[in-house]
């Protein structure tokens, strides 16, 4: 596929998630890590809690929570991205 910046974390990383726990080496537990950007995509995981039962932890670390400022730069799209 093609890839989007902060579009698809969530259903990639649920997708990705699902295959770990496939794997004959998963003990079925799995957590998400990740330091700036894939810091972000272990925040995303976080909407599949529910759904996906091993997932057991995730640990960003410096990840912005906030992202409106980083992607809009007063308001407008930041073509930086």
């Amino acid at each position: 596929g093609e890839f989007f910046p902060i579009k698809d974390e969530a259903n990639d990383s649920e997708d990705t998630i699902r295959w770990i726990t496939r794997q004959p080496w998963c003990d079925g537990k799995v957590g998400c890590y990740g330091i700036s950007y894939m810091g972000l995509t272990a925040l995303a995981s976080l909407s599949s809690v529910g759904k996906l039962p091993s997932l057991k932890a995730v640990l960003p670390a410096f990840a912005a929570s906030e992202l409106y400022p980083l992607i809009f730069c007063n308001g407008v799209l930041s073509l930086d991205l």
